[in-house]
């Protein structure tokens, strides 16, 4: 069982069946993929729940062995009624006229994107929301918008659709894996093996 800790998105669900089917099929064995908030997919590696972790940014914690397996590009996500929409690529100057998407469920993810951006420049205000109906309403009528991976299926049609950010401003964030210590097994090898050869991308694999 593979985890990932990320924000879940629109259609998290079929992303992780056809990774399931794409991992199962290279590695020759079967593997199950689920997607959870980062602090819960650790809690479920450290119960046994899962048998590795695949986190966005650098990740370390004492109970567990990291290995570093690529990079991600990062995007802006918006609705189709924001001011930006018509724009090909958006700069950090742009995205610093509007507030940036937070919330408790994706702290940790949003300090590593959004944390990026701010070392770059970005001065958007933050504006948290607490639900669902509120991430709607900060889209639709206060120009709001998230930062997050670049793959358009994170985002959700009409309401959150990815655009690139400037190529000279994007930036990439580290991913990981971790498993907890001693507890490399055959399987696990078959995967790290898979995970740095020089054929894995990464970013492709995203946007299965």
């Amino acid at each position: 069982m593979l985890i990932i800790g990320a924000p879940l998105f629109f259609s998290h669900e079929r992303f992780c069946l056809g990774l399931e089917k794409f991992l199962s099929l290279h590695l020759q064995c079967n593997v199950r993929v689920s997607m959870r908030y980062q602090s819960e997919a650790l809690l479920a590696l450290k119960d046994n729940l899962c048998d590795a972790l695949i986190t966005i940014g650098n990740f370390s914690d004492d109970d567990c062995d990291t290995t570093p397996i690529g990079k991600v590009s990062t995007a802006a996500f918006f609705s189709k009624n924001h001011p930006l929409n018509d724009k090909k690529f958006v700069s950090i100057k742009d995205l610093s006229q509007y507030p940036v998407i937070n919330s408790s469920a994706i702290a940790g993810f949003f300090e590593v994107v959004t944390g990026a951006y701010r070392r770059c420049g970005l001065t958007s205000p933050e504006l948290m929301v607490l639900s669902e109906e509120e991430y709607q309403d900060a889209t639709l009528n206060n120009n709001a918008y998230a930062l997050g991976i670049a793959v358009s299926a994170f985002g959700i049609p009409g309401l959150s659709e990815m655009h690139q950010i400037d190529p000279d401003e994007v930036v990439s964030v580290s991913i990981s894996r971790a498993i907890l210590k001693d507890t490399h097994t055959p399987a696990l090898d078959k995967l790290d093996a898979f995970f740095t050869s020089k054929s894995f991308n990464f970013q492709n694999l995203l946007r299965i």
